[in-house]
């Protein structure tokens, strides 16, 4: 055994302990101090960075880590919080009973510190050590690299296109306030449309990452380039709409995971200003769009503007309001389930038990689309107004991963689920790395684009994500096989 093997060997016997410590405190009725989870969650934080940094993963393990561990940060300022004062805000969000019961705070704090430690040690099980000296170069491309020519890729980003216009809000800010207006396909039965033209967008963009033929694959991504920013800005920000936000950062990570493999990427390193910068700049975009959505209705963009600059500059927004969004209004689920088992209410709605498996259930019985339950008459156990989210004492409709791991199967869910999901993603990540291509480097992408909606509204949009990235691929392997064809009857119509 190398000095390597000794450390991870270390590392996963540090956090099988800690796991312990959760689980047996748990089922003994104590709940451990809130310090003592802060310091749980640091030691995960500094396993997974050791381990990004090491090359046992990549970048896609680390943002389903952060992702998974963002709506705990508002746990470590309860060090300094005295439960017997009264407030009226926490979290940027109204207080609720639980959010100042001490109790509930440090089981909430345990079920995030147990699912980290979950993640934690299944990237140690299964992710393997990639060496710098087997890193490939990103050579001429051949056939199983260069795909599409700059029309098809043109025909596929309108075909993504249409999807991201009909799923987005018909009015701007301008126009109307975001929850007054809706989208086309609102009501149809099609809620993911967003995703398929999200996704559709991404194989296009892979193909022509990967394309380093000179001008046409230049031209590849301007055009790429040119339709992605047109959805952000036109039809998502403008409408209030943060949806492409992960998206964006699935695109932005796309380089830095490639320079892992490709020596000549090498340029592409993840530098600490650069981090901040962009950190910051998603909070205050992710802030600032959800705060003016329902103040610019009527305006002229030069009012637009001065509203803008008067909102940032007049104080009233401090700085730690940056840190408050949709994972704060997440909290609350785990927060819920937290509350409800130590104060013994209704823990299952049908028998006041575990759910024993049922919430996996109702999320296999509901994977058919809207449309076509609709068609046949089928009523899903899940849709946009039923299912755990909407179960929750405290909640906003979403769910974190944590929720049907503990209903279900209680605190050892919540351990063991995550070391399946680590797995997986590890596995995923593997092979992605070893067998670069337009279908491994765009599921990369999907899952950083579906790691929120996933880890922080159900595991149903990380099912729906896979099952249309698979069917984007068959559509762009019909095309891709029309194209071939195409290009070999020209050869021997040339050569005859």
């Amino acid at each position: 055994m190398n000095n390597q093997t000794y450390i991870i060997s270390g590392l996963l016997l540090i956090s099988l302990f800690l796991a312990s410590i959760n689980i047996i405190c748990f089922y003994s009725d104590f709940y451990l101090p809130i310090y003592m989870s802060c310091c749980f969650f640091v030691i995960s934080f500094v396993i997974v960075h050791f381990l990004y940094k090491k090359h046992y993963i990549n970048l896609l393990s680390y943002i389903v880590f952060v992702i998974f561990a963002l709506p705990w940060i508002h746990i470590p300022p309860y060090l300094f919080f005295n439960f017997n004062t009264k407030v009226n805000w926490l979290w940027g969000l109204a207080v609720k009973p639980y959010m100042v019961d001490e109790r509930v705070i440090e089981l909430t704090a345990m079920l995030g510190t147990t699912g980290c430690l979950g993640l934690v040690t299944g990237f140690l099980v299964t992710s393997s050590l990639i060496h710098t000296k087997d890193k490939k170069e990103l050579q001429a491309p051949t056939l199983n690299m260069v795909r599409l020519n700059a029309t098809t890729i043109f025909m596929l980003l309108c075909f993504g296109l249409f999807f991201s216009i009909i799923s987005t809000p018909t009015e701007t800010l301008l126009e109307a306030v975001y929850t007054e207006s809706s989208s086309i396909v609102e009501g149809k039965g099609f809620d993911s449309a967003w995703m398929v033209g999200y996704i559709v967008i991404t194989y296009a963009y892979c193909d022509s990452w990967l394309d380093r033929t000179g001008r046409a694959g230049a031209l590849k991504r301007k055009l790429c380039f040119g339709t992605i920013l047109y959805v952000l800005i036109v039809l998502q920000l403008a409408r209030g709409d943060r949806e492409a936000l992960p998206w964006i950062a699935a695109i932005i990570a796309c380089p830095y995971f490639c320079s892992r493999i490709f020596s000549d990427m090498s340029e592409y390193k993840i530098k600490p200003r650069m981090l901040i910068f962009l950190i910051f700049s998603v909070l205050i975009i992710n802030y600032g769009v959800g705060y003016l959505r329902i103040y610019l209705v009527g305006l002229s963009p030069i009012d637009t503007i001065n509203l803008i600059i008067q909102t940032f500059s007049s104080g009233e927004i401090l700085f730690s309001n940056l840190f408050t969004g949709t994972w704060s209004a997440v909290l609350l689920t785990p927060l819920s389930v937290a509350g409800d088992y130590i104060y013994g209410e209704t823990f299952s709605s049908a028998t006041g038990k575990l759910y024993w498996g049922l919430d996996y259930w109702n999320l296999f019985a509901s994977l058919p689309p809207g449309f076509v339950a609709n068609w046949f008459g089928y009523v899903r156990p899940l849709d946009g107004l039923t299912g755990p989210a909407w179960e929750m004492r405290y909640g906003q409709g979403g769910v974190h991963a944590v929720i049907l791991p503990f209903r279900n199967f209680s605190i050892i869910g919540v351990f063991f689920i995550p070391v399946i999901i680590a797995g997986m993603i590890c596995k995923i990540e593997a092979w992605a790395m070893k067998n670069i291509s337009v279908y491994s480097l765009s599921l990369v992408l999907v899952l950083i684009m579906a790691a929120p909606h996933w880890l922080w509204y159900g595991e149903k949009a990380l099912i729906n994500a896979i099952i249309i990235w698979f069917f984007a691929g068959w559509v762009y392997r019909c095309i891709f096989s029309l194209w071939r064809l195409l290009i070999k009857s020209r050869y021997v119509s040339v050569s005859s």
